[in-house]
Formats: C-alpha cells, sequence, structure tokens
C-alpha cells in the first residue's frame, strides 16, 4: 500500500526481480564496493569496482527485462490519505494482536482498499497560476488543455491519477477562449483579455493565467497553488491538493 501510495504504480513481477537481482547485489556488488574501499591507494581498486560496475549493469538489465514483461506494472490511482492511515493501523493491529481479535482488521483493508475504486477522480486540475490546466473527458479519460504532456506537472498527475498517457481535450476553442460544458456547468479558459465581459457572463469557471475579474458570479481560477476541481451538478467544490502539488 505505501509503494503504491507514493509512486501509484505496483509492480507484478517484484519478487522475481528481486530473486534475481539480489544475488548479485549480495554477492558481487557490495563485496566489490567494500574491497575498492580496503583497495584505495594502491591502484588496485580500479579493478575491484570495475566488477561492481559490472554487477550494477546486470541488475540494471534485470530491471529492463522484467519491466518489459507483459503486464509488468499495475497504475492505479492515489490513495487517499484516510486510506493509507487506515491500511496501516490495520495492519499495526492484525500483526499486534495474538487473539483471535487480530481478524478484525482484515474487513478495515478491504474497506480501505476499496476506497481505490470509489474514490471521485478530480474533474480539472489547475497548477500554480493555472500554467498548466488538464481535463477529464466524458469517457473517463484526461485531456492536457494548456501546457505540455511531457513535462514535471504532467508527469506528476499522470502518476496520482493512475494513467498511462494524455488523450486529446474536448474543448471547443476559438481565438480568444475554449469552453466545455461538464455536469451543466460551463467551463471556459481564457486565452486574452478581449471579451471577458461575455464570457464571464455564460461561464460558471473562468480559468487563466493572467489576472482578471468577472461582474457575474463565476468560480475565476488563477490558483497560488495547484488545485484540483470537481464540477458537480448541485455546484463547483476547488480544492488545494498536496496530491498534485507541483
Amino acid at each position: 500500500p505505501f509503494v503504491i501510495y507514493h509512486f501509484n504504480q505496483f509492480s507484478i513481477y517484484q519478487t522475481l526481480a528481486n530473486v534475481a537481482a539480489s544475488p548479485v547485489l549480495s554477492f558481487i556488488i557490495m563485496p566489490a564496493l567494500l574491497g575498492g574501499m580496503l583497495f584505495t591507494g594502491t591502484g588496485l581498486e580500479t579493478y575491484v569496482y570495475a566488477a561492481a560496475a559490472w554487477g550494477i549493469d546486470v541488475i540494471i538489465t534485470i530491471a529492463r527485462g522484467v519491466s518489459a514483461l507483459p503486464y509488468a506494472a499495475w497504475h492505479v490511482p492515489a490513495f487517499p490519505v484516510w486510506a493509507v492511515i487506515l491500511i496501516t493501523l490495520a495492519l499495526l493491529w492484525l500483526c499486534l494482536w495474538q487473539s483471535a481479535w487480530r481478524w478484525l482488521a482484515i474487513p478495515v483493508l478491504f474497506i480501505a482498499f476499496a476506497s481505490l475504486w470509489f474514490q471521485s477522480p478530480p474533474d480539472i486540475l489547475v497548477s500554480e497560476h493555472a500554467k498548466q490546466v488538464a481535463i477529464r473527458n466524458t469517457d473517463g479519460s484526461y485531456g492536457m488543455l494548456i501546457g505540455g504532456t511531457r513535462n514535471f506537472d504532467a508527469g506528476l498527475w499522470a502518476e496520482k491519477l493512475g494513467i498511462t498517457e494524455w488523450q486529446p481535450h474536448a474543448f471547443l476553442c476559438d481565438s480568444i477562449s475554449c469552453s466545455f460544458m461538464m455536469n451543466n456547468q460551463r467551463v471556459t479558459w481564457l486565452k486574452y483579455d478581449e471579451g471577458r465581459a461575455e464570457l464571464c457572463s455564460t461561464s460558471n469557471i473562468v480559468i487563466s493565467n493572467f489576472y482578471h475579474e468577472c461582474r457575474e458570479p463565476a468560480t475565476i481560477m488563477r490558483p497560488e497553488n495547484s488545485v484540483q476541481v470537481f464540477v458537480k451538478q448541485s455546484g463547483i467544490i476547488v480544492e488545494e491538493s498536496r496530491t498534485f502539488l507541483n
């Protein structure tokens, strides 16, 4: 669970990789590194460190081979914090108690792991000062409206969302703005200040990477920190999220 929480993926063949790599690490790399330290200054350390470098190359080859196997990694969205805390407490309960009470931890673990499938993913992700904006398409995929798909923010968001690639976004764009209907709420990306008054009056959410004001009651976003937005028919929820902080 802790690997899933931090890296948002679970390696199916991690046991196979560890079994293959552990002998190389224990019997070649570590002794060679220790021997290199002992022979430092004699000129022999070059040959000993060469053995360690060869062992490291072997481990890298093993890692690449295992990662290339079918279904080598299971990409999952981020665990909610409460689920990680619940899993930790349940595992402690399971390990520390010696009586039949320990088995009460099993249903708690099921509930915590089930949160992966029942949590609501964000509809919009907005980075600091709206330099990067991603939206959730109607088919559940995510598209990048603003910013590249190969930078740090995009990589972090993809990991936390449990996705392997970005899809084309479904915004309808013109020279001034991009608009998208989501749960009967109109979301607008404002490129330029031109036409702001009209767009503010017809949009529920207005996102831009420059300062502007809307006289109409539209939710305006140019956040100081990364936020996740949940667009509901009943309204809009904007949360600062440490999960998606850049």
